[in-house]
């Protein structure tokens, strides 16, 4: 395995997320970081593969980023360890697959009908009392799978969000000059 970035050398078994829930809540973006942190700064093997639907907001979204100490051989997980929905649909479709012994977070406002052992977290009011948008609802799953795993650790996301967010001011800056 590729030597860990952040000093920290451990095995870390398979480990399958999904983050699952509409276009605009950032799931697509939560993947790539997670995957990233996973890779670049904990040295651990990563995969990410995302159903995006249509890609427009409001369509079914989903990610999932499979990760470890060992070479992955089939990316998807068909039976998370980890889910956290973001919509009823997502409920009703992923929780049903997750792992015996899985955890699954849901958001209270936007699944009104959640597993009998769920962890209920208000997702989408935290995205939009820290940032007024939606779309930070995947940043704040992310928190929620540091959290309940021991795989990647929230400076290593940290990390991962801290060069997203320099690219999205580029981008912005850059934008007159390509008009």
């Amino acid at each position: 395995a590729p030597a860990p970035v952040c000093g920290r050398s451990r095995h870390v078994p398979r480990l399958e997320v999904r983050i699952a829930g509409l276009g605009g809540h950032g799931v697509k973006l939560a993947g790539t970081v997670l995957s990233e942190a996973a890779g670049f700064h904990e040295g651990l093997w990563a995969t990410q593969r995302g159903d995006y639907g249509s890609a427009t907001r409001g369509g079914p979204s989903s990610v999932d980023v499979v990760l470890g100490s060992d070479p992955i051989s089939y990316p998807s997980a068909d039976h998370p360890d980890a889910l956290v929905v973001l919509s009823q649909a997502a409920c009703d479709r992923h929780a049903p697959a997750v792992k015996r012994g899985g955890r699954v977070v849901v958001d209270p406002a936007e699944v009104s009908n959640p597993p009998r052992d769920a962890i209920v977290v208000p997702i989408t009011a935290i995205a939009r009392e820290h940032t007024g948008k939606p779309i930070a609802a995947g940043v704040v799953a992310l928190g929620c799978i540091a959290a309940l795993t021991d795989a990647v650790s929230r400076e290593s996301l940290e990390r991962s969000l801290a060069f997203y967010r320099e690219l999205l001011r580029l981008r912005r800056e850059l934008a007159p000059l390509a008009a």
